[in-house]
């Protein structure tokens, strides 16, 4: 991390046992598509007009989080990480990434 232009490093101790992965705040995204663009491994869906990561894919570089205007991508520890695959509840139903 911190290897982009303005992308702040993370502190050392949240790469401890997990990577950080983006995560999406769905009460904050307003579906301006600007992470779907920038993000080169195709991680992230819209749907319903909100982003969603597959967290398989995300590499953490950091290009979605700096792209967001409204801050709807925050950093996470990645606790699922090589777990299988990553579901990503939203209202009631979930959208399910992998296999």
């Amino acid at each position: 991390m911190g290897k982009y232009i303005g992308l702040k490093p993370l502190p050392p101790d949240f790469y401890d046992k997990y990577p950080p992965v983006a995560e999406v705040v769905v009460e904050r995204c307003i579906g301006c598509e600007r992470c779907v663009k920038i993000c080169f491994f195709d991680s992230i869906k819209m749907i319903d007009k909100v982003a969603f990561i597959n967290k398989d894919n995300c590499t953490g570089c950091g290009l979605c989080f700096e792209s967001c205007p409204v801050d709807a991508i925050v950093w996470v520890k990645d606790e699922t990480w090589q777990n299988g695959p990553y579901i990503q509840r939203y209202g009631g139903g979930s959208v399910e990434f992998g296999d």
